[in-house]
């Protein structure tokens, strides 16, 4: 099985007047076809550093990050914007959802925005919305939604170009126990019927567990 993320000597250096921050130290791992992992580490570790470096959304101060065998700071700003449209879905803490859309028209976002037309883009979120039940909530705005109905559309809207992988940044980090649970089932069976690679970052140890592999993160360092 190939590897679907390669993450070589990663190092990400800030500049703060005449001082430096060190966010990331050069960072090294792989990450399979199809596997899932958790991120975990204390505030300020460099989880966030991290997913932002490997979607192509900040550039590193040196190493590099190949996704699918592609560098992805390589290229145009436009040329990087479209890989990862079509190769990353996002889910945050913070949905993103656009209020004066409804469900099914925040998860035609993303497709639209890939060249997809209105009547395809429009089925595809119906599909989607469906597989993360919310089959009679599709038409309601998100001021609607219940917190874990919003996540779930935010999943929905992830996975509308088929992506390969999926960066999760504290999906259930507002949610409760069992709106959480729901959230991870979710991530489970997307991942095993669609090949999907989950990077989960979280501080939840219970929700890292669920995850065979862990990468923990400290001072910007992967602590063995």
């Amino acid at each position: 099985m190939k590897n679907i993320i390669e993450v070589n000597k990663l190092t990400k250096i800030y500049k703060d007047g005449s001082d430096s921050i060190t966010a990331l130290d050069k960072v090294s791992f792989k990450i399979k076809e199809g596997e899932d992992i958790a991120i975990v580490g204390p505030s300020g570790s460099g989880k966030t550093t991290l997913l932002e470096l490997i979607a192509g959304l900040n550039k590193p101060t040196s190493g590099e990050v190949l996704i699918d065998c592609k560098n992805i700071n390589k290229g145009t700003d436009e040329e990087i914007s479209a890989f990862r449209n079509k190769t990353i879905g996002f889910v945050f803490q913070m949905m993103h959802l656009q209020d004066y859309f409804t469900a099914i028209e925040n998860v035609t976002l993303p497709l639209i925005a890939n060249g997809v037309n209105s009547k395809e883009s429009a089925k595809k979120a119906k599909e989607l919305l469906v597989k993360t039940g919310l089959k009679s909530r599709m038409h309601q705005y998100p001021k609607q939604l219940s917190g874990g109905e919003m996540q779930r559309v935010a999943i929905a809207r992830a996975l509308a170009n088929n992506p390969k992988i999926v960066m999760a940044d504290e999906p259930t980090g507002k949610l409760d126990k069992n709106n959480a649970e729901n959230i991870m089932n979710i991530f489970d069976t997307i991942s095993k019927e669609n090949k999907v690679s989950f990077i989960l970052i979280t501080h939840d140890e219970s929700i890292a567990k669920r995850y065979k592999r862990i990468i923990k993160l400290d001072h910007g360092k992967i602590i063995k």
